[in-house]
């Protein structure tokens, strides 16, 4: 059942594969990408190398399966694509991880400036290493946790040294039973950072978004961003972490805002009590130049 479950997924995002702006060769590479998944098993492509071709690109990994999910869910899903009036938008990849955003960014807007956050200090070289060798240009990198203050904060990763996602401020790993590790990161408030017109702010830092979109909201920065889209992570570990309050204040600032569901039904698990929902906004007033949402 799980088997075909993941074939009729790879069937229908070979059928998305047409409506991406990408070339007739490209579009083959990426059908073969994803019938090459079906076939063969992860264990048989996770090479000492940790290298995996995609398109043009050569992206350096950790864990085979994650990198594939985030391929799947970036690429042929779609879940960060966006419109705008311009062929050079200013990007916030705020958790950009091992850097699939950011090629995807970077494909959807080659002209683009991208800057990227990823505090976890492995997975920033990742980051550094997929970014630079894919030459990658206008990329802007910074290894750093956001957050409502500036300083250092204790950091909470998977001991197991293989997953790369997940990686947080708040304890939310052990609520889906991993063993935790520990350690000190340095600390900035996206405010310092948002000094002009930003098209797209994405935001996927494991719990801290309220935490950010306050200190936004209170340094009047909200109205330099146009759209955003955020993954919004609820954990019975981090119950400050509302979405009444995120949904609020998007409302305060004249947010128009959809919430997409991506995993499922949730609350049946009796183990993992963390879930996540995508919440695209866009700022009211433009709303008629753009159809991002």
């Amino acid at each position: 059942m799980k088997r075909f479950s993941e074939f009729l997924s790879s069937v229908t995002r070979i059928w998305r594969i047409q409506r991406l702006s990408v070339c007739k060769s490209d579009k083959l590479r990426l059908g073969l990408f994803l019938l090459r998944q079906l076939f063969i098993e992860s264990k048989a492509t996770n090479d000492l190398n940790k290298k995996l071709t995609f398109l043009d690109y050569k992206i350096n990994y950790t864990d085979y399966k994650t990198c594939v999910g985030l391929i799947n869910e970036i690429f042929f899903d779609c879940v960060y694509e966006f419109q705008c009036s311009t062929e050079a938008p200013l990007i916030v990849d705020a958790g950009a991880n091992i850097g699939i955003s950011a090629l995807y960014f970077k494909q959807l807007f080659p002209s683009s400036r991208v800057i990227c956050f990823e505090p976890d200090p492995k997975t920033y070289e990742f980051l550094k290493e997929n970014c630079r060798g894919n030459k990658l240009t206008n990329v802007d990198l910074h290894q750093v946790a956001l957050f409502s203050q500036s300083g250092e904060a204790q950091f909470y990763s998977d001991a197991s040294e293989n997953n790369f996602v997940g990686m947080s401020l708040n304890k939310r790993l052990q609520g889906k039973g991993y063993p935790l590790k520990t350690e000190t990161i340095q600390t900035e408030k996206l405010s310092s950072f948002i000094i002009e017109k930003t098209d797209l702010l994405k935001l996927d830092i494991e719990g801290s978004e309220l935490l950010v979109l306050k200190d936004l909201a209170a340094s009047k920065k909200m109205s330099l961003i146009e759209r955003m889209i955020i993954e919004y992570h609820s954990d019975e570990e981090n119950k400050e972490n509302q979405l009444s309050a995120l949904l609020a204040i998007l409302e305060n600032e004249d947010f128009l805002y959809i919430l997409s569901n991506r995993i499922g039904r949730p609350f049946f698990s009796k183990t993992n009590k963390n879930y996540a929902l995508i919440i695209y906004a866009q700022k009211r007033l433009n709303q008629h130049k753009s159809s991002c949402l």
